[in-house]
């Protein structure tokens, strides 16, 4: 979830809940990703997924497995605004 420039110089990193079960599929402060759809297919997912922000956590990245995906520029657009409804910022 932080910019680039923080995860080159910094030992921890801030995470996002990424999970199958899309519960909340239409709460403003969640990304639901379809593996249908091109930029979904493009994601590396295999299944449909939801990015949270409601539950984020810092991790050590010692503790950081390889990623699972990567969100493409207008994936990454559509999450920010998911983050600022989960913090109040919209």
């Amino acid at each position: 979830m932080q910019a680039d420039g923080y995860n080159a110089r910094l030992r921890h990193a801030l995470v996002a809940e990424v999970t199958t079960n899309l519960a909340a599929a239409n709460d403003p402060a969640c990304q639901l990703i379809e593996v249908s759809t091109p930029e979904g297919r493009a994601s590396g997912l295999t299944q449909n997924s939801i990015v949270g922000c409601l539950f984020l956590a810092t991790i050590a990245e010692s503790r950081l497995a390889a990623p699972i995906g990567r969100l493409s520029a207008a994936l990454m657009q559509q999450l920010a605004q998911c983050l600022k409804s989960a913090l109040g910022l919209a």
